[in-house]
């Protein structure tokens, strides 16, 4: 009798267990929709693509405007792994203080997201050392467009574009860089 007072106390309490462990599986996969949220965040990562700027001819055919290629060298904190420091300084002409300092930058920034550590590296330099980055974990290579001119006056005759100042993007319009004028666009034009 007395085991099997015992038989129902262990069932009864390995019952009791899954039914909680059912109840906490269904308040967190149903109800908290906290998880799902971070889950989402962890698999759906946004690539922004920047569109391919066309060229520009004159009347002759001759090219006046092109894209040239440059390299950013983008660094994931949590993939960097035991790497030489002063053979990276090296191959990628870069001051030891001003590397280390940019990946302080980029923990801070985000353990998991890429971080720019060098910008524009042009292509002839990039094609010296794309064979070397493989011997760095953590460090990647992105490409991007920059525009070109076949003659340095074109820039100010056909207009040029920049980025917007971190003063300019706090006021209320959106300043665009046209040239050597400025435009003000009101926010509700552009979206």
């Amino acid at each position: 009798m007395k085991n099997y007072k015992k038989q129902y106390v262990i069932a009864l309490s390995f019952i009791v267990v899954n039914i909680l462990y059912i109840i906490k599986l269904f308040f967190l996969q149903v109800i908290d929709i906290g998880y799902q949220a971070a889950a989402e965040k962890n698999i759906i990562q946004k690539h922004i693509e920047k569109p391919y700027r066309g060229l520009i001819y004159d009347t002759n055919g001759k090219e006046l405007v092109y894209n040239d290629p440059v390299f950013d060298i983008l660094c994931i904190p949590n993939m960097i792994q035991n790497f030489d420091l002063e053979k990276f300084c090296i191959c990628f002409k870069i001051k030891k203080k001003i590397l280390i300092k940019r990946i302080t930058q980029a923990k801070k920034y985000s353990k998991v997201k890429p971080y720019v550590i060098i910008q524009g590296i042009p292509k002839k330099h990039f094609a010296l050392i794309q064979e070397k980055l493989i011997e760095f974990p953590g460090f990647i290579a992105k490409v991007r467009n920059t525009r070109k001119y076949t003659y340095p006056i074109l820039a100010n005759t056909i207009g040029y574009i920049g980025k917007i100042s971190k003063e300019e993007k706090k006021k209320e319009n959106i300043l665009i860089k046209i040239g050597y004028e400025k435009q003000v666009l009101k926010k509700n034009i552009i979206a």
